[in-house]
């Protein structure tokens, strides 16, 4: 159980993992409707062709028209992802290797 005031992701790591597992368990992708797109951020930078063709193909929007957003630097938003490969996560090694495990299945597939 989560307690009011802890934030939105609780600082022990088995809240986290009981609060991550119930937030994604109540998605129910049979109700989505074809109005919904689920799209994955780490898509967009590892594989931003298919991921662009994947939006504009389900917003009906011409490829031409609708390029890529000179703002989006792809090769800049990497940095933002596998965080726990970086010397400043070493400390926190034990509970990533815990969430890693027990969240498996929510994983992004890295490469």
């Amino acid at each position: 159980v989560v307690r009011w005031g802890e934030g939105w992701v609780p600082k022990d790591v088995n809240k986290f993992v009981v609060l991550y597992r119930k937030q994604r368990e109540q998605i129910n992708r049979e109700k989505d409707s074809e109005n919904v797109l689920r799209i994955r951020f780490e898509d967009a930078i590892y594989h931003y062709d298919e991921f662009s063709k994947r939006v504009n193909h389900f917003l009906n929007l011409d490829e031409k028209l609708h390029s890529k957003d000179p703002k989006f630097m792809p090769s800049r938003s990497i940095n933002n992802t596998m965080l726990w490969k970086k010397s400043m996560y070493v400390k926190e090694l034990e509970k990533i290797k815990f969430i890693e495990s027990e969240l498996e299945e929510y994983l992004y597939p890295f490469e």
